[in-house]
């Protein structure tokens, strides 16, 4: 078994640890713990803590609401009034373990530090997964419905990994709490876990020092009385198919797909379970080359049911996902078809049902330093050069067909209009997120073009010409 290690989400240096913090020697960044054993490596950790903490608030307030108006049936003597009992006191349970969380992640905030991230934060935009125990009840409540769905999708992981002979790492992108990740134990060297929903890590972390006690509670769509409030047991150790832990741990982190906390050209498989459709799918199969040594193997199950958070440009169909992977040095070796609900429960009447799409695509390429790596904002010139483009009007608007930037050794390299925009925008000192953001306006979002834009970027900062200000 290798020992886990992470690397920094700013710039992939390998992270140093102690019993407080991940530290980074390249840039100096430190990344505190949020949990046991959980560190938090994004590059905005206390942003990204203010605004879980003001969400789960938002979330628990709610909550509350939801106990009164069920107390207020409970005194006008309802015919209902055992089960609403009931109710009471199982809702109240789940209210006091989402409490807990809120009070861990209270605890890391100083005022000046919530005060000086609110005004810039919008705490709905972090809801999706931000509730953690209907994820809690599928992964770890030993329900027989749940655990034939993870039995499901394993299979096809475990098929699919045959395709390449080296086990050494797996990254499980989306980890949730955990399941899949500790499912993958024994099957490779060593598991990374990369989650970027803080309840869902800190929960995790919970389970790992304790069962927990959970009633789960549905008032809608039951089939009989006693479904309304369901007791169940979280435990890492109850579940029908036991994972293989034998000692082994999986190496859980709050990361950022889009920057993983993962070394470059470390990773032997990225298994991407319901996950493939919550984040900019180009941005996704940039950082999976980045990651994955020549060989390695990206893994998706899931449908396609993307999120809000992905704009519209980016809501592939799965031939197009197929083309992209395709163009991006990736060979798409099999897939198929999997009907089948999801988080199905056998006491309601109502399910989700999902024809989910796997496929296994192996990367040919080499692993090469990213320039998401960076602080987006960070990218900017560094280099000399000249630069050459011709343009032609499309109504009264000049747009680039075509340039290119000669450095300062003499070397040519030929940029698409749209990156030349980028550039142009970067010369007069605009944010580097400003300047794609308006490029892509002009040119329509369209995902082929964004990709060619990523690699002209890469390029670019291969060549030197564009760098973090830092550095």
């Amino acid at each position: 078994m290798k020992p886990h290690c992470f690397s920094c989400p700013i710039c992939a240096i390998d992270l140093a640890s102690d019993e407080i913090a991940y530290r980074c020697h390249g840039c100096g960044a430190t990344f505190p713990f949020i949990g046991p054993k959980v560190p938090m490596l994004l590059a905005e950790h206390d942003k990204a803590t203010v605004t879980a903490y003001l969400a789960l608030a938002k979330l628990v307030k709610k909550d509350e609401e939801i106990i009164s108006s069920i107390q207020a049936a409970i005194a006008i003597d309802s015919p209902r009034s055992a089960v609403l009992k009931r109710a009471v006191a199982g809702s109240e349970s789940a209210l006091a373990l989402l409490k807990e969380i809120m009070s861990i992640l209270r605890h890391r905030l100083n005022l000046d530090t919530l005060i000086s991230h609110r005004p810039e934060i919008d705490p709905d935009k972090a809801r999706p997964y931000l509730n953690p125990l209907s994820y809690a009840l599928r992964d770890w409540g030993g329900l027989d419905e749940s655990e034939e769905e993870i039995s499901r999708v394993m299979k096809v992981m475990e098929r699919y990994s045959a395709f390449s002979p080296r086990r050494g790492s797996v990254t499980v992108l989306g980890a949730g709490l955990g399941r899949y990740g500790c499912e993958f134990l024994g099957c490779y060297d060593t598991v990374y876990a990369i989650e970027r929903s803080l309840p869902m890590a800190l929960l995790f972390g919970m389970l790992r020092l304790r069962d927990i006690e959970l009633d789960s509670v549905n008032l809608v769509n039951c089939k009989n009385i006693v479904d309304a409030v369901r007791h169940l047991t979280l435990s890492r150790r109850r579940t029908k198919n036991k994972p293989r832990i034998d000692g082994q741990e999986v190496a859980y982190a709050v990361g950022d797909a889009k920057q993983l906390p993962i070394a470059t050209g470390s990773q032997s498989a990225l298994a991407s379970i319901f996950f493939t459709d919550v984040v900019p799918i180009s941005r996704l199969v940039m950082e999976a080359g980045r990651v994955l040594e020549p060989g390695g193997l990206f893994i998706h199950f899931g449908p396609l049911n993307y999120h809000t958070e992905v704009s519209v440009s980016e809501r592939l169909s799965a031939e197009e996902v197929r083309d992209l992977f395709k163009g991006s040095k990736f060979t798409i070796l099999a897939e198929d078809w999997h009907p089948g609900f999801h988080l199905e429960r056998i006491d309601g009447l109502a399910k989700m049902w999902y024809n989910n799409w796997s496929f296994v695509a192996r990367y040919e390429g080499r692993p090469e330093q990213s320039w998401t790596r960076q602080p987006i904002d960070n990218l900017c010139i560094i280099g000399c050069f000249k630069f050459e483009s011709t343009f032609k009007l499309i109504g009264r608007t000049k747009t680039i067909v075509r340039a290119k930037i000669i450095t300062s050794n003499d070397r040519i390299i030929e940029i698409n209009g749209c990156t030349a925009e980028i550039v142009l925008d970067l010369m007069a000192d605009k944010p580097f997120s400003i300047a794609i953001s308006k490029a892509n306006e002009k040119y329509g979002h369209d995902i082929r073009l964004i990709q060619s834009v990523y690699r002209d970027i890469e390029h670019l900062t291969a060549t030197g010409i564009l760098g973090n200000k830092r550095s």
